[in-house]
């Protein structure tokens, strides 16, 4: 035991103080502290709903359920003083609980002079309407009183007069207004870009190309554009920001000025984002695209991928060192393992010299998980901490601190396994049995359905409170609350045998122990005459009944006869007397000007763009995603952005060559800039197939053309800048038998060199000695003879019975590993199956 503190007490002097994670605190035994101290081993803060204890101990959780702030009752150390509630409560003084305000949408309330609760503060969006009533704002308005809307969501301003509960959308293109004179006029102060302030409304500025011009005037032009007096005209090609139609300040991306001299764009390697003049000339790189790093030697732009699941790397002559694995990948030796489920990743190992199952595995599992003898991550069964029973070869429960042993004699919930207070080994739905009749370890049992804590699978003493009536019934078993009524949500019991519904579904309120309907178009109520709230899409009238709005209405208002009339509609349509109409035809938002309905500016759907001439949604060129209309030619939709595998050229959209996943215009011409994979770029910006290089080459290069990447494991191989194929296709140890996509090998082997079999197909050879693992070799046999020496080599080489061979006459076998010819084969083979035991003790030694 000494041994551990020790332990525990140097982990924790390299780990330091821990704030914001019960993580660390927990592996000290500080439950639910959010901050410790190594120097004292105690805690200093804990999380909401739990406070210090007296020792510093811990941390000991508010008696009351709804308290978020508590401390120690001076009286009796054990229970907590109430100090602070949760939203939706009161703190009554006479003995520190949490009382419910009982008021719906009430955030803050006390308890009044007349021992009536007062609602102090509504819920955000609500607002008070008495003291026991808060109402909801108008779906518009984000905060209100009961006679104006304080605030309004973006672009929206608060109507005057009769509808200041409400707010409207500003006018078109109008980032930000006020309420003008007169109700029914808006002010817009600022406009989004390509818009000025004219007469209190935004107007287009000149030119389709022009971002701002506070007067009129156009005095900034959008990206790809120079101002040419007051007006905008093009950068040359690929450029981004431009002084005049053949100077280029800023080249976009993957491209440079050509030089001090010409200002024209020229485009970097392949792969590279930015680069110099300078290096374009030389085909050098400064900053490489995602997933490419710099050879600090040659300045080019290399292939992390070069490293099997690399993300990011560098690279020095060609040479790829990874820096940084994909996610839930251990990087070790300069490759990428893929780490255990459930395992964290400073947790992951790899030992590149254990045998297979051993190579990559957990230290320490997440919380509810542990290592099995393979250091994988297997699951806890109804306990957070568990640790493997190598005898029974599954997982027993535990608490976290394994000298802890459970008690089942105390606690509130005793029969989950105390480990300390309010801390059990089992979780919830689960009870502890210090030996378990199946698997004959210490273990955490279900509990029935629907029930929360239990002793025994059929013997219930507390049913979940979500769904389930807290009180078993008389037999043990829990009562579901929908079975008595199937639009209870929550009931209870006194004495097991009589359930009382507590609350109803939306729609429903409770009676007669059970629930029945609310008036028709009612969220809440009382009863089945009167409504507290409506529905969505719903109003409540004058009478205190709800009226459901008119089809695509979000709101509605309702006159004294009960007729309702549109306020706010669904997106697509718009209000017109009372009622809502749909938008014009590919149009999102629209509005009404001069009696006519239009679309908003900048309102189309992808794809289409509104004329001024007709004010509808046209559609755009083709295959072309976004457009605008021309300022010379009235009618004239100009494409602004193409579509996937198509480039701008002259405004027009033109097609990618062939595999090109990515293209661009260089002049009349269109040129790919990135391929499709399983193809590479040759040097006339033609997209070429890897599989040239053989069907396992990956990734390519044409300087000079070769493969530069093969398929990882042993079925490929890079001999010559080509791929080829091995001739075997070994698996690992399954069962302790070596397995193959061709063929079973040693399938009858035993722990003997002498008497192992060899049949038809693959093998993995492996000599021990002294239970060390000497030498392991692959390869492709037929009927074969094991020797007493541990020498396995054919015993026919005759046409019908030579070595199985894999590979067309003429082509690399394996590499340069062997020549698969009978004559010459010969192979160390030793022990093919080997205990679990010996294999997990080579590892640990």
């Amino acid at each position: 035991m000494k041994y551990i503190v020790l332990l525990i007490a140097l982990l924790w002097a390299f780990v330091g103080r821990s704030q914001g994670t019960t993580e660390s605190c927990r592996a000290m035994g500080l439950y639910f502290c959010t901050e410790c101290e190594n120097t004292d081993l105690q805690c200093h803060l804990c999380t909401s709903g739990y406070t210090l204890k007296s020792d510093k101990t811990g941390c000991l959780k508010c008696t009351d359920t709804n308290c978020i702030q508590c401390s120690i009752n001076t009286a009796d150390t054990t229970k907590t003083d109430c100090e602070v509630c949760a939203a939706g409560y009161y703190l009554k003084d006479a003995d520190k609980t949490c009382v419910s305000c009982g008021i719906t949408n009430c955030n803050t309330c006390h308890m009044g002079n007349d021992s009536v609760v007062v609602c102090d503060q509504c819920d955000s969006s609500y607002y008070k309407v008495s003291d026991s009533e808060c109402a909801a704002c108008d779906t518009s308005c984000l905060n209100c009183t009961s006679t104006s809307c304080l605030a309004c969501k973006s672009s929206t301003y608060v109507i005057s007069g009769a509808d200041s509960k409400k707010c409207a959308a500003c006018p078109g293109n109008c980032k930000t207004c006020i309420t003008g004179d007169s109700t029914t006029i808006t002010k817009c102060t600022t406009c989004n870009d390509g818009y000025y302030v004219s007469n209190d409304a935004c107007a287009a500025c000149p030119g389709d190309q022009c971002k701002t011009c506070p007067d009129g005037t156009c005095n900034a032009c959008l990206d790809n554009f120079y101002l040419d007096g007051s007006s905008c005209s093009a950068c040359s090609y690929q450029c981004l920001k431009c002084s005049d139609g053949t100077t280029c300040d800023t080249c976009v991306t993957r491209y440079t000025t050509k030089g001090t001299e010409d200002k024209s764009c020229d485009e970097c390697p392949t792969n590279c984002n930015i680069c110099t003049p300078e290096q374009a000339a030389v085909g050098k790189c400064t900053t490489c695209m995602t997933g490419y790093a710099l050879d600090s030697v040659t300045s080019k732009c290399v292939a992390c991928s070069a490293v099997t699941d690399c993300e990011s790397c560098t690279v020095s002559s060609g040479t790829v060192t990874c820096t940084a694995c994909k996610t839930d990948f251990k990087k070790d030796d300069n490759k990428c393992y893929k780490c255990p489920d459930n395992c964290p990743l400073a947790n992951c190992v790899h030992n590149e010299t254990a045998v297979d199952s051993f190579k990559t595995y957990c230290e320490t599992c997440n919380i509810g998980y542990t290592t099995n003898n393979n250091l994988q991550c297997v699951s806890c069964d109804g306990c957070d901490y568990c640790s493997w029973n190598d005898t029974r070869q599954t997982t027993q429960c535990q608490c976290s601190n394994p000298d802890t042993n459970p008690d089942t004699t105390t606690g509130t919930y005793q029969f989950r396994g105390t480990c300390d207070t309010d801390v059990y080994v089992c979780k919830e739905g689960y009870y502890y049995v210090e030996l378990d009749d199946t698997k004959f370890v210490p273990s955490c049992k279900g509990c029935i359905v629907g029930c929360s804590h239990c002793n025994t699978t059929s013997e219930c003493f507390e049913c979940k409170a979500t769904d389930y009536a807290t009180k078993p019934k008389t037999d043990g078993t829990c009562y579901k609350c929908s079975s008595g009524s199937s639009n209870c949500l929550t009931c209870s019991s006194n004495d097991g045998t009589t359930f009382t519904c507590n609350s109803c579904k939306s729609g429903y309120f409770t009676k007669d122990a059970g629930c029945s309907a609310c008036p028709a178009n009612c969220d809440t109520c009382s009863d089945a005459t009167s409504c507290t709230t409506c529905k969505a899409s719903a109003v409540k009238g004058a009478d205190g009944k709800c009226y459901a709005c008119p089809a695509s209405c979000t709101t509605c208002t309702v006159d004294t006869d009960g007729v309702t009339s549109c306020t706010t509609c669904v997106d697509g349509y718009e209000v017109n007397n009372g009622a809502c109409e749909a938008c014009p035809a590919n149009c999102l938002d629209c509005e009404y000007v001069d009696g006519a309905l239009i679309c908003s500016d900048d309102k189309c759907a992808t794809g289409y763009q509104k004329l001024a001439s007709d004010k509808l949604c046209h559609a755009c060129p083709n295959n072309c995603a976004a457009c605008t209309e021309s300022t010379s030619t009235p009618d004239l939709l100009v494409c602004g952005t193409c579509q996937s595998q198509f480039t701008l050229n002259e405004y027009a959209c033109g097609a990618c060559p062939a595999k090109c996943a990515k293209c661009s215009a260089k002049g009349a011409n269109i040129v790919c800039d990135t391929c499709d994979d399983g193809y590479y770029m040759d040097s006339d910006k033609v997209c070429q197939s890897t599989a040239t290089f053989g069907t396992e080459c990956l990734d390519a290069s044409d300087k000079p053309p070769s493969c530069s990447l093969c398929q990882e494991g042993v079925g490929a191989e890079l001999v010559s800048d080509k791929c080829y194929v091995n001739c075997y296709t070994c698996g690992s140890l399954t069962n302790n038998v070596p397995t193959s996509t061709i063929a079973q090998c040693n399938a009858q082997g035993n722990e003997y060199p002498d008497k192992a079999p060899c049949e038809y197909g693959c093998y993995i050879a492996i000599k021990y000695d002294n239970n060390e693992m000497i030498l392991a070799s692959r390869g492709c046999v037929v009927n074969a003879t094991c020797l007493s020496d541990g020498v396995e080599q054919c015993t026919d080489t005759g046409p019908s019975q030579n070595c199985f061979k894999c590979c067309d006459s003429g082509e690399l076998c394996n590499g340069n590993y062997w020549n698969p010819s009978c004559a010459s084969a010969s192979h160390v083979i030793g022990i093919i199956t080997m205990s679990v035991t010996i294999l997990a003790a080579y590892v640990i030694n």
